[in-house]
């Protein structure tokens, strides 16, 4: 990669870190204001929305239901969307963006935990897919 399209990416993934940033302070601004900033989350709720993290997560950077997202991005080779598909190609970074979102939509809308917990299943599910695989190849020593 030549040093003006590095240099570009890193504008671009300067400003997708200050948007998520600019984006939290937001969301909590927004939670104050509606009274609903929290002081503790419960230990089942706090679990639940891991998972939940987990399962969209895992969802948008690697299930195939979702290369359809991934790809839109991924033919770029500068700019926002390659910053975007570097995005999407990091769990972590990923990662961080869901839980702020389903954080916010924990703390700010009631109704939205009924959804938040079916995708908590859905991640538990998951996670024993993974494990279960990971056994299945120790055990065949593969």
């Amino acid at each position: 990669m030549n040093t003006d399209i590095k240099k570009d990416q890193h504008f671009w993934h300067f400003v997708t870190a200050a948007t998520f940033g600019l984006l939290s302070v937001l969301l909590i601004a927004i939670l104050a204001r509606h009274g609903k900033v929290p002081r503790s989350v419960p230990l089942f709720d706090f679990f639940m929305l891991v998972l939940a993290t987990f399962r969209v997560t895992r969802l948008l950077v690697h299930d195939l239901v979702s290369d359809f997202i991934r790809d839109f991005f991924s033919a770029n080779d500068r700019g926002l969307k390659l910053s975007m598909h570097d995005l999407l190609d990091c769990p972590w970074c990923t990662g961080a963006w869901v839980a702020l979102t389903l954080g916010y939509l924990y703390f700010l809308l009631p109704a939205a935990w009924p959804i938040l917990f079916i995708l908590s299943l859905a991640g538990f599910g998951t996670l024993l897919t993974i494990l279960a695989s990971l056994m299945m190849v120790k055990l065949e020593g593969k």
